[in-house]
């Protein structure tokens, strides 16, 4: 009995590892793009406002936001980043809430509050659409629930804040999100974003690097 020849070295270089799912198609078979959104938004944003609900009830939940407040209003009269106010945080958050008294006053920070539930909810949608792409459906609508749960599972005077890092969250989803679909130049934008926002945002530069690593090197084979 003659055993099968074996796959050449020349084919097994070419084999195809399978990659992201590029198209999702309903049960009944028909493809329905905009039916899978549809249905995950609403609930996927009022987790969001749930989750979120405990940082209206207190004007203040830490230092950082109070501090984020004198820097906006000190710039507001003239003051200078890192000059007339002085912070070691990079500056697009002063300038977020800076953005913010002058259009809706400084007497609250419940603008500030509203922002940050909108970028939680855009951190797990960016999560969902990665996840989905990767592993399909089910997988895009685990990561956005839980993502939304475990982002309130820490000290309720960090997470419920709106400080850095929940403003930082939606940059490296981001640049994770475009880097997968191999947008480098927006990838790049996205983790400078980040990076501006807190600087433990750049450590996205590390999984964004290697994808395009990753990427050069297929194109190599």
């Amino acid at each position: 009995m003659v055993a099968p020849p074996s796959a050449s070295p020349r084919s097994v270089r070419h084999l195809r590892v399978p990659g992201p799912r590029k198209e999702h198609v309903a049960e009944g078979g028909a493809r329905r793009p905009g039916a899978y959104w549809a249905r995950l938004l609403p609930p996927l944003a009022a987790l969001a406002c749930l989750t979120r609900l405990p940082s209206f009830r207190w004007p203040l939940w830490n230092p950082d936001e109070g501090y984020l407040a004198v820097q906006a209003q000190m710039l507001a009269h003239g003051g200078a980043l890192y000059d007339t106010v002085v912070d070691r945080k990079p500056p697009l958050v002063p300038w977020l809430y800076a953005g913010a008294f002058a259009l809706f006053g400084d007497d609250s920070l419940l603008p500030l509050k509203v922002l940050a539930v909108a970028a939680q909810l855009l951190t797990a949608v960016l999560l969902v659409s990665l996840a989905r792409r990767r592993w399909g459906d089910a997988a895009g609508r685990t990561t956005g629930v839980l993502y939304l749960l475990i982002s309130i599972g820490l000290n309720p005077e960090d997470t419920q804040a709106a400080a850095f890092e929940v403003f930082m969250l939606p940059c490296t989803a981001a640049a994770m999100w475009c880097a997968d679909r191999h947008r480098w130049a927006a990838a790049g934008a996205a983790v400078a974003c980040a990076f501006l926002t807190k600087q433990t945002g750049g450590a996205v530069l590390l999984p964004v690097g290697w994808l395009l690593w990753r990427a050069g090197a297929r194109r190599r084979d």
